[in-house]
């Protein structure tokens, strides 16, 4: 059992969580901003939090407030994506299956990485794009440092879906997510949870447009299009570009405690 201080403060942060991640409409909202001083030596600077809700609001950083969304369940949103397969023996059979592509199938690989480098932490996405098992585009990219792999793994299938869309490949008829995060799968094919839910949104809205499909790709396991967007995770790591976008926001309100 936890002391009563520990307990009070693990309630505190809860609420925190939620103020920091209601919708913009919500009640509370507008009573955890801190009004501009008008005048004066501060004027332009944010007044000191003087009421509960404030001052517990401050507790965790700005994060992109959630939407209301209706509950989304596509094809396998009650489904293990693993199917009950070890690592292994879940690797051969994709492998098995990605080389019996034709070109109408599109596969985007997408990874995230999370690392100290030179003291500083940096959290980056690689995906790679493959019509058949030919690679046909990739891409890589930074978030903000208060995020988590997760959300890179999320950002960055957002982002390779896009990039796929864009390439109007000829005969494209299907495309399919290859992640190794199952949870990032579960949030793909059920409801978007908090964290980088505007990315579960943005594929939930391909989803409904275009044949998109998900599959789990075992990490770390030789796959092809993981190792490749892996690589890219790392690459970004080395030398980071300045996240843009929502991306450039932390996504998740709690990662500093």
């Amino acid at each position: 059992m936890p002391s009563a201080q520990v307990a009070l403060e693990e309630a505190k942060l809860r609420f925190a969580v939620h103020l920091r991640t209601i919708d913009d409409k919500h009640p509370l909202t507008n009573r955890t901003t801190l009004p501009l001083v008008i005048r004066g030596r501060a004027a332009g600077n944010r007044r000191i939090p003087r009421s509960k809700v404030q001052r517990v609001a401050q507790l965790l950083p700005a994060t992109p407030r959630n939407v209301l969304a209706s509950p989304h369940f596509s094809d396998g949103s009650r489904q293990d994506p693993t199917q009950g397969q070890g690592k292994d023996i879940a690797a051969q059979n994709f492998t098995i299956w990605w080389e019996s592509l034709g070109q109408e199938t599109i596969t985007v690989f997408s990874d995230g990485s999370e690392q100290q480098i030179n003291g500083t932490r940096v959290v980056t996405y690689g995906y790679a794009i493959y019509q058949g098992q030919a690679a046909v585009a990739t891409g890589q990219g930074s978030l903000n440092a208060l995020s988590h792999v997760f959300d890179a793994e999320a950002i960055g299938a957002c982002r390779g879906l896009k990039h796929a869309l864009q390439l109007s490949l000829p005969s494209q008829r299907e495309i399919v997510l290859c992640i190794d995060s199952t949870s990032v799968i579960w949030g793909i094919r059920g409801t978007a949870p908090t964290s980088s839910q505007w990315a579960f949104l943005q594929i939930h809205g391909a989803m409904e447009a275009y044949n998109v499909k998900t599959r789990w790709a075992p990490g770390h396991m030789k796959i092809v299009g993981n190792e490749l967007a892996d690589q890219l995770a790392d690459n970004e790591a080395k030398d980071p570009h300045q996240p843009y976008g929502m991306a450039a926001s932390p996504q998740d309100p709690v990662y500093e405690q």
